[in-house]
């Protein structure tokens, strides 16, 4: 991201100092939190922020991608019956339930591989953490399970609870004596939901990126989707402005022992974010 806020940054420093007169307004917004909530970009959503166009400066390695899937993390509560662990015979353990939905919801992604979206591809789902148990001689009372889904822009919401739930009361009728209970863990997630992104590919803004990287590069890469999540989501569905992704760097060198970005790429996305600001912007003849 680094990579992203220096080319952006000097791109407008050069612009500035190149005295050209823009006839639109350029903003920068250095949003804060998206890996956890996204509160910079939820608080543009509040104030009513508005511009026509937007870039996420995510690294897509310079290519435009213009949709991601959404991500919605839930989490399933599994309680039984405490009981000693000489006696477990007396208890009902919630652990083995969480395995079974687990086993469950291995089967359910192998359904959802099945369906395909032309641009974000496949939406999936993954048991990211199981938890339970107080000591080792005890039969535990609770059990927990953290997911994360993966929502293609086709998909609802309301959808990918169903799923789960159907499991759960598959589960209920096999296994009777234990509790269910499936909740939204929007205490780690963006309170506005972390949706998905499909914006035209044919708006002003990508038709500017795709023109500028050809002249810059000797290529069109026309566009793609986005492997992680973005702010780009909220700022199109609850501000309605067509947003895309694009930057320098690679997505698998984020969060990397070795993280890093080249030289070349970075020079190559601030001579695109200028190019971009001439195009949309425009230059006054004053």
């Amino acid at each position: 991201m680094k990579g992203s806020l220096a080319a952006m940054l000097l791109a407008m420093v050069l612009v500035k100092r190149s005295g050209l007169t823009l006839q639109g307004d350029l903003h920068f917004t250095g949003v804060i939190d998206q890996e956890q909530c996204s509160l910079g970009t939820v608080e543009l959503v509040r104030r009513g922020f508005k511009v026509d166009y937007a870039v996420v400066g995510e690294p897509t390695n310079l290519q435009i991608c213009v949709a991601h899937k959404g991500m919605e993390w839930m989490k399933v509560v599994i309680r039984g019956k405490s009981a000693h662990g000489s006696t477990p015979d007396k208890g009902r353990n919630p652990i083995y339930m969480a395995t079974r939905v687990a086993r469950e919801i291995e089967n359910l992604n192998a359904i959802l591989q099945k369906k395909y979206h032309p641009l974000v591809g496949s939406p999936s789902i993954n048991v990211g953490v199981i938890s339970g148990g107080d000591d080792l001689n005890i039969v535990p009372q609770v059990c927990f399970l953290e997911i994360d889904r993966r929502w293609t822009p086709e998909e609802s919401l309301e959808s990918l609870y169903q799923d789960v739930e159907h499991i759960l009361n598959r589960l209920k009728l096999a296994y009777p004596g234990y509790q269910y209970e499936l909740l939204s863990m929007d205490d780690r997630t963006c309170p506005l939901r972390n949706i998905p992104l499909d914006v035209n590919p044919d708006i002003p803004l990508v038709n500017s990126l795709r023109r500028n990287l050809e002249e810059f590069t000797g290529t069109d890469p026309g566009s793609t989707s986005f492997r992680g999540w973005s702010d780009a989501a909220l700022l199109l569905r609850d501000l309605g402005i067509p947003s895309v992704v694009f930057g320098p760097g690679l997505l698998e060198k984020a969060h990397a022992a070795d993280e890093g970005i080249e030289i070349k790429n970075l020079i190559t996305a601030l001579q695109v974010y200028v190019g971009l600001i001439i195009d949309i912007c425009g230059i006054s003849e004053e």
